[in-house]
């Protein structure tokens, strides 16, 4: 009989993320007054209630492992600035192991012949060596230990890689006589690739060159040669159309126009991002910097064309609006709802479609007839990405002397839209760097939270709609972030509507 079964090891980096969290906040045994606090971390995860319970107890067993190497070494090393988070880069190396192999490469070793007399022989020179003598070893082993890739010189950095390069042979040998299989490739940082394995592993590799080839493009790709997309030159005419009018979060008003556009690449005309092809849309970002809008029609508050609202004289019931509002401009509803125009993928202006799934299902059943197929199915994939889309950066008001923090949440949006006011959302701050607009993750073991209540929303068609900028970030020690200006001004914006500053 077949069965329904998923190991403890297929849990995703993210689902760990969540049940760290629950860990951190007291779900640390798995005994019976925890079992409802057990049930709902395997609901947010995703998991079942016994993947869970095998988690809490190989979490409490590494993290007692960590703290025993943590107050073994902490009175070795006064950098208070370095994060110690996460299992350690390789194997802890011993003043033994050190001692060992200087030994091995002696000329004593090398005129004997068989391995196990060699390490007979170490052994006894070790228990010979006096207590300051082994002592001197064991210093000589911290130092090794507190090695910092990042901080290596290219000479230094050569040298390491050469002997973790012979280390990984030695490990795929084993791997081999052990009865596995393994091809490797690498790419060193000075462009040069490698491919090892065992003997069919290395095989495999030979006979499939694509794989190597990929690889490379995939890691190797100069920044200059990303592949960029209709939605981000949408999104560059939007925050650059934002500048110029002063009003964060704005959209380029492509059919009523009363603006001018310099900059563009020679040759390239303006038009709607959905009519630009790859290499143009390639020759707009690259010259991103040069491109300016200038407003030709002043905004004018007594100006009826400029502010009189489409929708205030119809009678388009506001649920429709609210909903339409999202996706398309509003100039378009009356005419979609009337039945005299459908909606076609040219119509959608949505970055990031923050609709929940009951909206969706409204517009699946109830409106579908407004749309044309083609605009459907661009709705549809939007709709999908959003949902599959897993990080997301939030303003949050705090009472300090900045204005706000940003906290990185790294689940997906469907998440945030329905949470209640007190609600808490798990995730990690972001610190400002000295570079403007640039940020960096505060990570650490022990995952920081917020109510949800302090999320900076905008209120817009009747809901509040939190302001969130899509973006993934790899959960690391000092990850990096870059935050558009525009986005920056619509918090702002948002706040001093709210009278916080």
């Amino acid at each position: 009989m077949a069965t329904n079964f998923r190991s403890y090891n297929n849990l995703t980096d993210d689902e760990k993320i969540i049940l760290r969290a629950f860990y951190d906040n007291g779900m640390n045994t798995t005994a019976k007054h925890m079992q409802e606090i057990i049930l709902r971390a395997a609901e947010q995860a995703g998991a079942t209630y016994d993947q869970v319970k095998k988690w809490i107890g190989n979490e409490k067993r590494k993290r007692k492992l960590g703290e025993s190497r943590t107050e073994e070494n902490k009175h070795e090393d006064s950098d208070d600035n370095v994060l110690r988070i996460g299992p350690p880069l390789k194997r802890v190396a011993s003043g033994y192991n050190i001692f060992s192999s200087s030994m091995l490469s002696s000329d004593l070793c090398k005129a004997i012949d068989s391995k196990s007399e060699k390490m007979r022989f170490v052994s006894s020179q070790w228990q010979a060596l006096s207590a300051e003598e082994k002592n001197d070893w064991k210093s000589k082993a911290k130092q090794v230990d507190r090695i910092r890739p990042l901080e290596l010189g290219e000479d230094e950095r050569r040298k390491h890689i050469a002997k973790t390069k012979k280390n990984l042979m030695k490990e795929i040998s084993y791997l081999e006589n052990l009865g596995c299989e393994v091809a490797v490739v690498m790419i060193e940082p000075s462009g040069n690739i490698n491919q090892h394995g065992s003997n069919k592993g290395v095989q495999f590799l030979m006979q499939n060159e694509a794989v190597a080839i990929k690889f490379m493009e995939f890691f190797d790709r100069p920044a200059e040669d990303k592949q960029h997309t209709r939605a981000d030159v949408q999104n560059l005419f939007n925050e650059k159309y934002s500048e110029a009018c002063g009003i964060p979060g704005s959209r380029v008003p492509y059919k009523k126009g009363g603006f001018t556009v310099t900059g563009l690449p020679e040759g390239i005309i303006f038009k709607k991002p959905l009519n630009y092809g790859s290499d143009q849309i390639k020759k707009v970002m690259m010259n991103a910097e040069e491109i300016i809008f200038h407003i030709t029609r002043e905004r004018n508050i007594n100006d009826s064309k400029l502010t009189h609202d489409p929708l205030a004289s119809t009678s388009v019931p506001s649920d429709i609006q609210n909903l339409l509002s999202k996706i398309i401009e509003k100039e378009l509803i009356p005419e979609v709802v009337s039945g005299k125009y459908s909606i076609e993928e040219k119509d959608l202006e949505v970055k990031d479609l923050q609709i929940t799934e009951q909206e969706f299902q409204h517009l699946t059943t109830r409106f579908r007839k407004y749309f044309t197929e083609d605009g459907w199915n661009s709705l549809k994939g939007n709709y999908e990405s959003a949902c599959n889309h897993e990080g997301y950066i939030i303003p949050v008001y705090t009472e300090s002397d900045k204005p706000y923090w940003l906290f990185y949440y790294p689940g997906k949006i469907s998440n945030l839209l329905s949470l209640e006011p007190n609600a808490e959302v798990w995730g990690y701050w972001l610190n400002q760097t000295k570079e403007q607009w640039q940020y960096e993750l505060i990570f650490s073991n022990k995952k920081m939270s917020i109510n949800a209540i302090n999320i900076i929303s905008v209120q817009e068609n009747g809901s509040s709609e939190p302001i969130l900028l899509r973006r993934k970030i790899v959960l690391k020690r000092r990850s990096q972030v870059v935050v558009c200006q525009s986005f920056h001004d619509r918090v702002i914006a948002c706040l001093e509507n709210y009278g916080y500053v």
